[in-house]
């Protein structure tokens, strides 16, 4: 029960430090390219506890200059998972009107991985342990609504 506590905080730390002006996903280095479909999956998942996928279409940040992982699969396993659940994908620097606004951000913490995904202001953030066997939810999924 402590653990999960301290969690639950580490996470609304976290989640506070993702500032509202920042317009770039973000995949730290350190994450396996391994995992590349399993962060894709949570990823989209996450997206699509939020939006309707037959009427939404996504507007994905891109990784931001310099990120390491610039070239990595994740964006493309994001974009293609979408697809897959049936949004269309707006693609990299064209305006589409009426698109939601969707940022991810990957990084290690303490042996596991913290995902943070940004749906239209709305903020989804949960920490995975990662197996072999894949991604498994390491804590409770939190929800941070924007104060704009």
């Amino acid at each position: 029960m402590r653990r999960a506590a301290s969690l639950a905080a580490l996470l609304l730390l976290l989640a506070a430090c993702v500032r509202p002006g920042a317009r770039q996903s973000f995949v730290d280095p350190s994450i396996p390219a391994t995992a590349t479909d399993r962060l894709a999956a949570a990823i989209v998942s996450a997206i699509a506890e939020r939006l309707p996928a037959a009427a939404s279409t996504v507007a994905l940040e891109p990784l931001g200059q310099g990120n390491a992982l610039q070239g990595s699969g994740v964006p493309a396993e994001v974009a293609r998972g979408l697809r897959a659940a049936g949004y269309a994908v707006a693609e990299p620097g064209v305006k589409v009107t009426d698109a939601h606004d969707v940022r991810y951000l990957v990084s290690p913490d303490n042996g596991q991985i913290l995902i943070r995904v940004t749906v239209d202001g709305v903020l989804i953030a949960r920490v995975f342990g990662l197996t072999t066997d894949g991604l498994n939810p390491a804590s409770a999924e939190s929800v941070r609504e924007s104060s704009r």
